[in-house]
C-alpha cells in the first residue's frame, strides 16, 4: 500500500455511499456504519470525522447520534 492503512481505503470506498445513508436517516453514529457497512470501529470513526469535517453531521454530543446539517 502506498502510505494509506487499510482503515482509510476502507473509509474511502464507503463514504459516498455513508453520506448519502446518514442524510436519508437524519441519524449519524459510528456504532450505525459499522453496523450498516460490516466496517471496523477505525473505519467508521474516519467516515464520522470526514461527515463532520465536511459539514455533513454536527459536532460530537456524548453518547446520542451526531445531529445531520444536511436535509434531503
Amino acid at each position: 500500500m502506498s502510505g494509506k492503512y487499510l482503515s482509510d481505503e476502507i473509509a474511502d470506498k464507503h463514504y459516498e455511499e455513508a453520506r448519502q445513508c446518514v442524510i436519508a436517516m437524519q441519524a449519524a453514529s459510528v456504532t450505525m456504519l459499522q453496523r450498516r457497512f460490516r466496517i471496523g470501529y477505525t473505519s467508521a470513526a474516519k467516515i464520522i470525522d470526514r461527515l463532520e469535517e465536511n459539514g455533513v453531521i454536527g459536532p460530537y454530543e456524548g453518547s446520542t447520534p451526531r445531529k445531520v446539517l444536511i436535509k434531503e
